[in-house]
């Protein structure tokens, strides 16, 4: 465990940076991602971290098997059972066993977004990476699509269409990411920063089922229980543990603690020889 001194960004929408400073910001997550994602596990000693095929296959027979389970958990005051996430979960989850990528392994941080990151206490850059408890061996597609999940998972103040208002989870993006906001917002658009991606790595996840990743990041934040994450299924109408570590937030201002597990990334300006994601 190390302290870092820096920033940690808990607004996806980046209201803590100024226009300038979001562009930079966005660009050093989505590098520092792909750095990651280039890595070799067995060259630093993690050939055991996790199976290294058919990622999406196992992780939805293991979706699968815990949504069942927390389906007949039963409501301490009524005594009935909470019921499926959603009508049509086992659809769903075999629709994306049907066209799931292809495979690729890379070490994947499984919760990658700004407030799992530290930034410069006075530069745009990411310095370190937190939270890597769900940390293992996968496929690089699930962090891809999911760290730029508020141009694509939008969340509005009138909620879901046709249902009930809800709050903007911390993965959600507001309004500034409409195309049509992003340049007076100082925000790249999404295909800037794969692009980005796709050159550091060589491998340009949108071509690889990345539709199906999408629908599988919703599918997997509504395994915890149904009554908690139900409305992300509800999108579907219109269209493992190796590390511990805890956190110091301070809405974006102050440094993560003492006690966070860390991995710094390159200093700014380094040029590491970044491997290609194994295929």
């Amino acid at each position: 465990m190390e302290f870092v001194k820096g920033r940690i960004i808990t607004d996806p929408n980046l209201s803590t940076l100024s226009p300038t400073e979001r562009r930079s910001a966005w660009f050093s997550l989505i590098s520092t991602l792909a750095w990651l994602h280039s890595i070799d596990p067995d060259s630093i000693g993690l050939s055991d971290f996790g199976k290294k095929t058919s990622f999406y296959t196992r992780h939805c027979n293991t979706f699968s098997r815990i949504e069942a389970q927390q389906a007949k958990v039963k409501d301490v005051k009524t005594g009935k059972e909470l019921g499926r996430a959603h009508p049509n979960f086992d659809e769903i989850v075999d629709y994306i066993r049907k066209n799931v990528p292809s495979d690729r392994t890379s070490i994947v941080h499984g919760d990658y977004k700004f407030d799992n990151v530290i930034l410069h206490p006075t530069e745009p850059r990411v310095i370190a990476i937190l939270d890597w408890e769900l940390s293992t061996i996968g496929h690089p597609l699930m962090d891809a699509v999911y760290a730029v999940g508020p141009y694509w998972n939008r969340a509005s103040s009138s909620g879901i269409s046709g249902g009930p208002k809800v709050e903007a989870r911390d993965d959600q993006g507001g309004e500034v990411y409409d195309p049509k906001n992003q340049a007076k917002n100082g925000m790249p658009s999404m295909d800037e920063l794969m692009d980005e991606y796709t050159r550091i790595t060589g491998w340009d996840p949108r071509k690889d089922q990345w539709e199906i990743a999408k629908v599988f990041h919703l599918m997997r934040v509504c395994s915890p229980p149904p009554p908690i994450l139900r409305p992300s299924l509800t999108i579907f109408r219109a269209a493992p543990s190796v590390m511990e570590s805890k956190r110091g937030q301070s809405q974006g201002k102050q440094a993560a603690s003492s006690h966070t597990s860390t991995l710094r990334t390159p200093s700014a300006g380094s040029t590491p020889p970044w491997p290609k994601c194994a295929p």
